[in-house]
């Protein structure tokens, strides 16, 4: 699995609609999009799926936005995207696929927390 961290500021629902927007030419379904409110809370969880012809296998990407006053903390996880039993080959699908989320919200001025490639 990818993981990245961002942290930025903006509103919610603007930065998600923005993900999406940025996202969309390179995944094979529509987003799915969950939008809560707890407490002075906000999240939105956005997931992605993309299919690889060179594999015939899926990659998914979970993207969890935390909204607390004006800061919003981005969590991205790309998982799948590999094949084989015993050993996962992902020939980097899932990294990458998460780090495409840092790419498109960088000129929005997210900057990277932290990473864990995988």
């Amino acid at each position: 699995m990818g993981h990245v961290v961002l942290k930025g500021k903006g509103d919610i629902n603007e930065i998600a609609d923005f993900l999406m927007d940025g996202m969309i030419s390179l995944t094979s379904t529509p987003p799915q999009k969950i939008h809560r409110e707890i407490g002075t809370n906000e999240f939105i969880l956005l997931i992605f799926e993309k299919h690889f012809l060179r594999n015939n296998s899926r990659a998914t990407l979970t993207v969890l936005i935390n909204r607390d006053a004006d800061e919003l903390i981005i969590d991205a996880i790309g998982s799948g995207g590999g094949t084989g039993v015993i050993f996962n080959f992902s020939f980097g699908a899932n990294s990458s696929f998460a780090y495409r989320v840092a790419e498109v919200l960088q000129p929005k001025g997210f900057k990277i927390l932290s990473e864990n490639g995988g």
